[in-house]
């Protein structure tokens, strides 16, 4: 150091100590004194003021306007709050911080080159009149201190629609490197009224002599806990209208069970509305939905606020395809004004194909009104058209969630419908029901909740055919309640309750009923392919199944009583009127034709798992009464009767009034074998003998 000092001179020494000071004061004293001891908050404050449009709007700092150090020497102001015309408030920033040029301040000059904001709120009340797009006087902007602004940053940002509620919030904005050629922009914000996470990036790409940015890459995100969508596009953004053109939007949406793509044309978005020009998306089915399809179409898509959304049109199709059917639904909605759910009575129309696994199909083209509400997550109809080509009218409420089984609510009159038409893995060639081992049609039985009223004039299902079908139902977790069913059927009328519960594979079944006046015959012939029997009957039926798998369990796990009156009828295959007279025994055996013509018959049966040990039959005409019982086994198609047949005609020439023959049916449930036991004549007291058997 000595050496050094000697050969520096003190006059060097002293030099390069004041060139020093001298530095330091003009670098660092200067701007320091200036921006401490020289600041006026008057200056300051006209420099904010004069960036806004002074003649459509006016500014109020309601805070402190102070010097700080923020990233080295910053412009902190508070509580400045922008009105329109009306005196109403169009936005609010709680704090600002304006980074300042050190090299400007050398001179006395205020250069903002970074602004942070905290707490800056937008207001919606007034917006269609002022749209935001004329709050910055531009043409000041370009030449005052925030000309060479390289970056700026918003927290907690916050946009109130009408009643100061707010639409979005907890928002935060980034744009950086603003004096380059290539500016990104970041933002990120919450929808405050459907939970959602929103996301913004893009590079820009500003034109000279153009108030426009290009934007090469833009990548969007918005996210709540029941979807994500990620699209990116290309467009670009005016500045001074505060616009957004978005173009060839692509990009994924993620649902709970679906997923796809989704495509728009074109897009305009600002802080006063967004319209897009044509969206569509079509989604698909994960893991067990594998199988299913949504395809959704929107033309002309705008809000103005961010809550009420209109379209010229909406269209909608679900596809559903697997092994044993395919079902699509569509639905086309003119004019929708949609606010978390579409407004009551849109004109719309739907329609659906079922096709089932053996190719049997169902279609229909309805049109009327409905509504979707979001936030309640249900869809409304109130439609009428063409069923299975007969008119139909229908109202129905369809509620739906994530976590819980879908609800369905409907009023429907309708003059045919074909149920048979959603029976899956059943063919034209159907056996009679009590052999039929095809599964019961009650699969869907825990895919919904339910409740409905129909009025169906004619109701098909299989080989049985309703008639002026009026019933309710109630469907709840997996239990079908049927009440008060009204219907005309085998010529006859039906009325009574039916109950089916779900148990994991199979199912118990109630059923409750009074029949009146049917046709026997095309009863007994439907379930058991035999037709024997006829005559017009009256039917009290209390029955139960459980467990039951398959249509034959319907009758092998038979419960209950069933009460059987019939009247003018009668029975093929035997003619009891033959022993009216021993004469006719020798016939018998050589009748090709043989019928028994009956007034009325009553039969009991008492069933225990699909047998009925003590049946009673009684039936009688104007020349024969006939008793007996025993039993019928729907497990061993089994039949076990005796029967007691005698005339009541007068007494003949060889004094014989009557003849009791007592017939055995066995074998066969439906094919037995019938034969006479024994058989007792029946004479007249003057001859000595009551009676003589043979």
């Amino acid at each position: 150091m000595k050496k050094f000092s000697w050969r520096l001179s003190r006059a060097k020494i002293r030099l390069i100590g004041w060139s020093v000071f001298g530095v330091f004061l003009l670098t660092v004293g200067l701007p320091l004194l200036f921006f401490y001891y020289f600041f006026d908050q008057n200056v300051v404050k006209n420099m904010i003021v004069s960036q806004i449009n002074s003649k459509d709007y006016s500014v109020k700092i309601g805070g402190t306007i102070e010097p700080r150090s923020w990233h080295g020497l910053s412009l902190f102001i508070a509580d400045l709050t922008v009105f329109d015309k009306k005196n109403q408030k169009v936005l609010h920033i709680n704090t600002s911080n304006c980074q300042l040029s050190w090299l400007d301040l050398i001179v006395g000059h205020y250069r903002i080159r970074r602004i942070a904001m905290n707490g800056l709120t937008v207001f919606q009340n007034n917006v269609e009149p002022s749209n935001y797009s004329d709050l910055i006087n531009y043409d000041n902007l370009a030449k005052s201190e925030f000309r060479d602004l390289k970056r700026i940053s918003v927290s907690n940002l916050t946009i109130l629609n009408q009643a100061e509620s707010p639409l979005i919030k907890d928002a935060s904005l980034i744009a950086s490197e603003l004096d380059k050629k290539n500016p990104t922009v970041k933002l990120d914000f919450k929808i405050a009224k459907y939970n959602a996470d929103f996301g913004m990036f893009g590079e820009l790409d500003k034109k000279p002599d153009n108030d426009t940015f290009v934007i090469n890459h833009m990548k969007f995100t918005l996210r709540n806990p029941r979807y994500n969508i990620e699209l990116q596009s290309g467009g670009h953004y005016d500045y001074r209208t505060q616009q957004l053109w978005l173009e060839a939007v692509r990009g994924h949406v993620g649902l709970r069970h679906y997923q796809g793509s989704l495509v728009a044309d074109t897009a305009l978005l600002s802080l006063y509305g967004l319209s897009v020009n044509q969206l569509q998306t079509t989604l698909y089915g994960k893991e067990s939905y594998a199988d299913k399809s949504i395809s959704l179409n929107l033309q002309k898509l705008k809000t103005a606020n961010f809550e009420s959304y209109f379209a010229e049109d909406l269209s909608g199709l679900f596809d559903s395809n697997n092994k044993s059917h395919s079902f699509s639904l569509g639905m086309q909605i003119k004019n929708p004004s949609i606010n978390g759910m579409l407004a009551n009575n849109q004109q719309c129309k739907v329609n659906y194909k079922y096709v089932s696994q053996i190719k049997k199909v169902s279609s229909g083209s309805l049109q009327g009104k409905c509504s979707f509400n979001g936030n309640a997550n249900q869809i409304k109809a109130n439609v009428s058209g063409i069923v299975d080509k007969s008119p139909a009218k229908i109202s129905a409420l369809y509620q739906y969630g994530e976590s819980s089984m879908p609800i369905v609510e409907v009023d429907g009159d309708l003059d045919k419908f074909d149920i048979d038409n959603f029976i899956d893995g059943r063919d034209n060639d159907l056996l009679p029901l009590y052999a039929d081992t095809s599964p019961l049609a009650f699969a869907w039985l825990d895919v919904m909740n339910a409740k409905a009223n129909v009025k169906i004039k004619q109701l098909n299902l299989e080989h049985l055919v309703m008639n002026d079908v009026n019933s309710s139902f109630t469907l709840t977790n997996g239990k079908l309640d049927v009440t008060n069913i009204q219907a005309s059927s085998y010529d006859g009328k039906i009325h009574g309750n039916v109950q089916v519960t779900k148990l994991n594979e199979s199912y118990d079944l109630a059923f409750n009923s009074q029949v009146t006046g049917i046709n026997l015959q095309k009863v007994f012939n439907n379930l058991f392919n035999v037709s024997a029997i006829r005559g017009s009957a009256n039917m009290q039926i209390n029955t139960s199944v459980h467990g039951a798998k398959l249509y034959k369990d319907l009758y092998n796990g038979l419960n209950g009583k069933i009460k059987l009156n019939v009247s003018n009828g009668g029975f093929n295959g035997i003619d009891f009127n033959l022993f009216l007279s021993p004469e006719n025994l020798a016939a018998f055996s050589s009748q090709n034709q043989r019928m028994t013509n009956f007034t009325a018959l009553e039969a009991d049966f008492e069933f225990e798992s699909g047998v009925s040990k003590q049946g009673i039959i009684n039936f009688n005409s104007p020349t024969i009464l006939a008793h007996g019982g025993g039993g019928v086994d729907f497990t061993a198609n089994q039949i076990n009767y005796n029967v007691m047949i005698k005339s009541i005609l007068p007494e003949n020439a060889q004094k014989v009034k009557s003849v009791s023959i007592p017939i055995v049916i066995n074998g066969e449930l439906f094919n037995p074998k019938i034969y006479i036991k024994n058989m007792t004549l029946n004479v007249t007291p003057e001859l000595g003998n009551k009676t003589h058997k043979k």
